[in-house]
């Protein structure tokens, strides 16, 4: 959730602050007990960002941590089996992204578990952003296309996710912005770290995903021949290819 006025801006100073019960005179409604982050933009405007201590915790951690969420934890194997992602990369950038915090919203904008701008939410036909099923399959996809833009290379489908495909292709790598090189260079770490179980993983995935293109192959094959054909020995001895829902012998 994101805040702005100006006259509470005068009177912060800090860069974070525990609000109790405040009530914004700019006609914002009062937030309780939460705690912010308090940026300022380059035109003076102080944006209070709703990231508590522990999401800040778990977004920054060192390591990949458990989700406690089950039904998140439902969503990252779903949506990565679905757009044939390792479940491990995909959390790795959810935990990056939002410390697994469903209403995290950055001050540019980004919302939700995966942290959607509103332009690619629209882009990837994200109704509703801040609902976490629309949010992951709308970030699953995008990191996706980023990799298949980008021939599968991970860094730079990763910075992409974070600076934009335009900000890499122009500079024809990781774009040089702290940021985004941090950014690429955490989540690597996070799912590098999370060998050998991520090894495993990525073996189990490429086999799942082997097996799912060769049932696509033979349904292709057997739609077009309109059934199933097998191998037969004819009258002379020799073998042949004979439709199956023909069995005339």
């Amino acid at each position: 959730m994101v805040f702005e006025c100006s006259s509470l801006a005068r009177r912060s100073r800090g860069l974070t602050a525990r609000l109790l019960a405040v009530t914004l005179s700019c006609g914002v409604a009062s937030v309780a007990a939460a705690e912010v982050t308090i940026k300022t933009l380059p035109d003076g405007t102080r944006l209070m960002v709703n990231e508590s201590p522990r999401d800040r915790a778990q977004r920054t951690a060192g390591r990949l941590l458990p989700v406690r969420d089950a039904g998140v934890r439902q969503l990252i194997q779903e949506h990565a089996v679905r757009q044939g992602l390792p479940s491990r990369l995909l959390q790795a950038v959810m935990q990056v992204e939002s410390g697994y915090n469903p209403r995290a919203k950055s001050s540019a904008g980004a919302m939700g578990l995966m942290q959607l701008m509103p332009g690619t939410a629209r882009e990837l036909g994200v109704g509703d952003p801040w609902d976490p099923a629309e949010n992951v399959r709308g970030g699953a996809v995008y990191l996706r296309r980023m990799l298949d833009h980008f021939n599968d290379d991970l860094r730079l489908a990763l910075a992409a996710y974070n600076a934009g495909p335009g900000a890499v292709t122009r500079y024809r790598g990781v774009p040089p912005y702290r940021e985004t090189r941090a950014y690429v260079a955490k989540i690597l770490d996070l799912y590098r770290r999370s060998a050998p179980a991520g090894l495993r993983e990525l073996a189990r995935d490429g086999a799942r995903q082997r097996r799912q293109a060769q049932a696509r192959r033979d349904a292709s094959e057997r739609q077009l021949r309109g059934s199933d054909v097998e191998l037969r020995r004819g009258a002379d001895g020799r073998l042949v290819l004979t439709n199956a829902s023909s069995n005339n012998d």
